[in-house]
């Protein structure tokens, strides 16, 4: 699939921002960014069904 296939105004016109806040002292830090491409990528499934588009 090419990126100008995922160009549509229904994707162009949404904003996400995404923060998780991480203690200094945190027992297991790479956690975070296990579940920040957990979000990321449900987020781009649904994104791209919404559309109409199917995700691979």
């Amino acid at each position: 699939m090419l990126f100008d296939e995922l160009l549509v105004p229904e994707l162009v016109d949404k904003y996400y921002i995404f923060a998780i806040a991480i203690r200094k002292n945190a027992p297991n830090p790479e956690m975070a960014w296990v579940f920040l491409d957990l979000i990321l990528s449900k987020t781009s499934r649904q994104l791209l069904e919404d559309c109409g588009l199917i995700p691979y």
